[in-house]
């Protein structure tokens, strides 16, 4: 393999674990702002009804880990 493309190979394996890092950064900044998100999606003056759906279907009632996934 030409010295080209190892270095190309290597640059896209190096990226990898940087693009986890900031997914995995983001998804903490998210989860960590004060409130639920779920108010912030669908608005404060919704029925508990509506804001209980709506967590359920973005996937908000489940652990953080099948969040995440």
């Amino acid at each position: 393999m030409s010295s080209f493309k190892t270095f190309i190979i290597r640059r896209i394996l190096q990226y990898v674990p940087l693009i986890f890092g900031i997914i995995v950064f983001a998804f903490v900044l998210v989860r960590m702002a004060p409130g639920d998100p779920t108010y912030f999606l669908v608005g404060e003056i919704s029925d508990e009804e509506f804001i209980r759906a709506a967590r359920e279907r973005l996937g908000l009632d489940k652990p953080l880990h099948e969040q995440f996934f």
